[in-house]
Order: structure tokens, then sequence, then C-alpha cells
């Protein structure tokens, strides 16, 4: 059966580059909403040479997450984009 890790590249608040409690309730709050199990790792990156906080939400399904949901916590977040890596993976359960 085939399976797809999907990493979510989640970009902080455009004013404050900075990612705080609030923020991360509304993935939190969206994930729950749409995913049945996920792993929140915090990072920075970088965005047009600005660096910031970022979180990376890694999930692994039978299906890719549809676009029209990343395009919801896009919106929710108000972020330009999200950027989404999906790869076609080979889980094992031990």
């Amino acid at each position: 059966m085939k399976q797809y890790k999907v990493t979510l590249y989640i970009g902080s608040p455009n004013d404050t580059r900075q990612i705080d409690s609030d923020y991360l309730s509304k993935i939190r709050t969206w994930a729950d909403a749409h995913l049945e199990a996920t792993t929140m790792l915090r990072g920075t990156g970088t965005w047009h040479g600005t660096s910031e906080d970022t979180i990376l939400l890694v999930h692994i399904a039978d299906s890719p997450i549809e676009d029209k949901h990343i395009g919801e916590l896009k919106r929710i977040l108000n972020q330009e984009c999200i950027m989404v890596e999906c790869q076609e993976v080979d889980i094992q359960f031990i």
C-alpha cells in the first residue's frame, strides 16, 4: 500500500516573524480537524532574504493532503504561501 509523508513548511506571522502560542493553536486546531496524526517541529527559515520562525508539520497517510485543506490553513494564518513536500514512503511500526 502506498503511503505518503507530507511536510508543510509554515512561516511565522508576517508582521512579527515569530511564532507564539496563539499561532501554534491555530495550526493544531486545523491539523486536528484534517489529519489523523502529526509531528510539529520548530525551526528557522528564510523567506525573501528575511529570517523567521518556522513550523514543520509532518504527516504520514495513505494519500496526500488535499490542496483545498492546505489553502484553508494558508487563509487561517494569513500566509502568502505554505511550502508542501510530498514523498511516497515505506512506513513500518515495530
